[in-house]
């Protein structure tokens, strides 16, 4: 007798582990929601699953997670997890806000159709949306949880959930103005908060690129008391990301996140484009100060022609081989 499964065998064993892993449903949910090109998998997504499915098992109450644009950040924390979230846990109510009412209403839409792909019924087939409660802004299970959408700053009053998720709440075009960041701290800490139906097991997510040394990542850091995945495009030391209960991806300093989708090429060319300082903060999750990190531009002069040397004078050269 052959030990080689039938398809049927693996089919099952897929599924079963998709609905067990929130990285492996994930993996298997693009072919229903990729728009062009071929999933390409990476240990970066195994992490955002794991970190994920830590808040769905209550192992996390508040989750921080910083990373470059284009690395499905957005499909994980806000098409995926509800979806997986609600397929296991159908009473679950999520509410999920992003900067804009469009931006919102794209990821409501993208998780209304996945949930009734026939990938999705195959896993979940119980969990099912209400007829009565099925629009571009909130669903409803037939269990009477859900998903509501909205946008930063948007009605929230009287409404809550079991998880927030907030993704990319500050748009990067507004990351210079003072006004528009403070006010979308002021938002999360006034609000936020609030929303949680039971503040002792509720859980909240906040998915973002880095804008602003003073942006809500860096609000949510200097308060403390988050649990933070932090994966830059390029990474400035040696570390262990966590990908599973015991498993670990050793990243080397210099390794790209993901350089089959993102290469050494194109992060050079986004580099020149978006300058040194939009550049550290979008894709190394490292954003200065204006006046400078360690080194204040204050200090730096600058000189249409080389000085000439005088009597006295003295080059010197200082070397922090630590800086990163």
């Amino acid at each position: 007798m052959s030990d080689a499964f039938s398809d049927a065998e693996v089919a099952r064993l897929l599924d079963a582990l998709s609905r067990a892993e929130l990285t492996s449903f994930i993996e298997r949910a693009m072919n229903v929601l990729a728009s062009a090109g071929p999933y390409l998998s990476n240990y970066h997504i195994a992490a955002l699953g794991y970190a994920l499915q830590g808040v769905f098992e209550g192992r996390t109450k508040r989750l921080l997670i910083t990373l470059p644009p284009r690395h499905l950040k957005s499909i994980a924390a806000s098409v995926c997890f509800p979806a997986w979230t609600l397929g296991k846990a159908p009473r679950t109510r999520l509410v999920c806000i992003s900067h804009t009412a469009e931006l919102a209403t794209q990821h409501h839409n993208d998780c209304r159709r996945l949930i009734q792909s026939p990938y999705y019924q195959r896993l979940f087939g119980a969990c099912r949306i209400a007829r009565s409660k099925n629009t571009e802004v909130e669903f409803r299970t037939t269990f009477g949880g859900g998903r509501l959408s909205l946008s930063v700053g948007g009605p929230i009053t009287g409404r809550g959930g079991e998880i927030v998720i907030i993704d990319d709440p500050l748009k990067a075009d507004d990351a210079a103005s003072d006004t528009k960041r403070k006010a979308v701290n002021t938002w999360f800490a006034n609000t936020i908060g609030s929303r949680l139906n039971d503040p002792r097991t509720g859980a909240i997510i906040v998915v973002m690129q880095r804008l602003h040394e003073d942006d809500l990542a860096g609000a949510l850091l200097d308060q403390g008391g988050w649990t933070h995945l932090n994966l830059p495009a390029i990474a400035e030391f040696d570390e262990r990301v966590q990908i599973g209960p015991e498993t670990y991806h050793l990243r080397r300093e210099g390794e790209l996140l993901h350089a089959e989708r993102v290469s050494a090429e194109t992060l050079a060319q986004l580099k020149r484009e978006l300058g040194e300082d939009a550049f550290s903060a979008q894709y190394q999750q490292r954003p200065a100060p204006r006046e400078g990190a360690i080194i204040k531009r204050a200090w730096l002069n600058r000189y249409a022609r080389v000085p000439e040397r005088r009597p006295g004078d003295q080059i010197v050269q200082c070397w922090d081989m630590g800086v990163k």
